[in-house]
């Protein structure tokens, strides 16, 4: 798949590193919208970086596309043009063109290798032909870890929020361990996996 007439964008970062970035690095966002700033509150609360959201790149044969879920975006998706709430691909020129905030790219200490990049990928791209829906309701349980005593997520990803997306995504890849709770993951954890480099790149 190739971005049609493709035009350099905006942000010399993004155009230095694209070239570099692969399957399974993180693209980390930090918006400023009132849902976003929320979440960031609670992020730096916690102790970590003011991340308010998370995708993951995607295979493509030259462009740079993400794989996502949120229910923010009113791009058509990259493949079938649809506009809906849940996992979405987009290409990440056009997503950064149209995000009202700031975004880095987190890559992998070491890429999948050929049979965990190939789970990832069958299980990534089943999620996107299915449309799976945004979960609201275990995204606001993955912020309330102090009611972990009462109430924990289930691991349950017929509806994915972002970080749990991507946690999940790159569980099946081996980067971190079964133990780990990809429904219980916030974004701001996401991007502090032993997986992933410690020094983002800032590319908006």
């Amino acid at each position: 798949m190739r971005e049609a007439m493709r035009e350099p964008t905006l942000f010399p970062e993004y155009e230095r590193h694209r070239g570099a970035m692969k399957f399974g690095d993180v693209i980390a966002f930090s918006g400023k919208g009132g849902s976003s700033e929320i979440i960031k509150q609670l992020a730096v609360w916690k102790g970590g970086r003011a991340i308010s959201h998370v995708g993951m790149v995607y295979p493509s044969e030259s462009d740079v596309l993400i794989i996502e879920s949120t229910t923010l975006v009113d791009l058509p998706d990259a493949v079938d043009r649809s506009v809906h709430k849940g996992v979405q691909l987009h290409w990440l020129s056009k997503r950064l063109s149209n995000y009202d905030g700031e975004a880095w790219w987190v890559p992998l200490k070491t890429p999948f290798d050929a049979i965990a990049s190939l789970e990832v990928y069958s299980w990534c791209r089943r999620c996107h032909e299915k449309k799976i829906p945004y979960d609201t309701i275990q995204a606001l349980g993955a912020g309330l870890d102090f009611w972990d005593s009462i109430f924990e997520n289930e691991r349950d990803y017929s509806k994915l929020f972002c970080s749990e997306l991507v946690s999940r995504a790159l569980q099946l890849g081996r980067k971190i361990g079964r133990g780990v709770n990809p429904s219980e993951v916030m974004p701001f954890e996401v991007v502090s996996f032993p997986c992933l480099v410690e020094s983002p790149v800032k590319i908006k």
